[in-house]
């Protein structure tokens, strides 16, 4: 797994109302074409930031 990922799902863990997050963790599974897991991520980033 990508160190970046753990280090955003940490944060998550430790603030999971921060879209942000999301959204950046979202664009490196994006990046490493985990699609599904990416969509989910971008999800709850626009469902945060409302």
């Amino acid at each position: 797994m990508n160190a970046d990922i753990d280090e955003l799902t940490r944060a998550i863990e430790n603030d999971p109302t921060d879209a942000w997050l999301y959204w950046e963790r979202g664009r490196i599974y994006w990046d490493e074409r985990r699609n599904q897991l990416a969509l989910d991520d971008f999800s709850e980033a626009i469902a945060r930031a409302r």
